[in-house]
């Protein structure tokens, strides 16, 4: 996945929109399934090389998607003991964003950024919004404000100052659009 945008339309409703864009000599992505996930209900496209995803989400009220890389391109340095998309799929065995951060083990893992969206049965629960990056030796948590848009860009395909680039344009258009619909977001991407 290229680039992944969130944005607030109330404490406990948002728009995401997310762009994959990979080599064209991978295989397809299969249409969205529904699998069973440790009591979950979880739907994803499935990758057409590993059988993993870029993103998903449950029944539980949780979203995840990755991204390639932590903070800067890196070498790339097989084999790896779990594709970055099945690890996407295995967050789901826990019960939150956090238990998985604390209990999953990482190594052997190629660099990505985790991004995971959270929210609660009751009116008073808010949008939970968590940044995992895995640079191959250790992780980077982050909570972030889910009142507030972000966006994220690969940190394997782009340069820092293409990502600063992307955010400049993300903000400009923040700008621009004081009401958000999911059609202004997809011209976005």
């Amino acid at each position: 996945m290229c680039t992944l945008t969130f944005l607030p339309i109330s404490e406990r409703s948002f728009l995401l929109g997310a762009n994959r864009d990979e080599s064209p000599h991978r295989s397809p992505a299969q249409p969205p399934v529904k699998k069973d996930i440790n009591g979950q209900t979880v739907l994803y496209p499935v990758d057409g090389q590993a059988g993993g995803t870029w993103i998903a989400a449950s029944d539980h009220k949780r979203i995840a998607c990755v991204l390639n890389g932590a903070f800067a391109p890196h070498p790339y340095n097989p084999p790896y003991r779990l594709s970055r998309g099945l690890m996407v799929l295995a967050s789901f065995k826990w019960p939150t964003t956090k238990a998985f951060i604390d209990h999953f083990n990482f190594e052997g893992i190629e660099p990505f950024t985790y991004v995971s969206f959270e929210w609660g049965e009751s009116q008073a629960d808010k949008i939970s919004v968590t940044e995992l990056r895995w640079d191959g030796e250790q992780k980077h948590v982050k909570t972030l404000n889910g009142k507030e848009p972000h966006i994220w860009s690969s940190a394997s395909l782009y340069t820092k100052e293409a990502i600063a680039k992307r955010k400049r344009w993300f903000e400009e258009w923040l700008q621009e659009h004081n009401k958000y619909r999911a059609e202004d977001i997809l011209q976005f991407h």
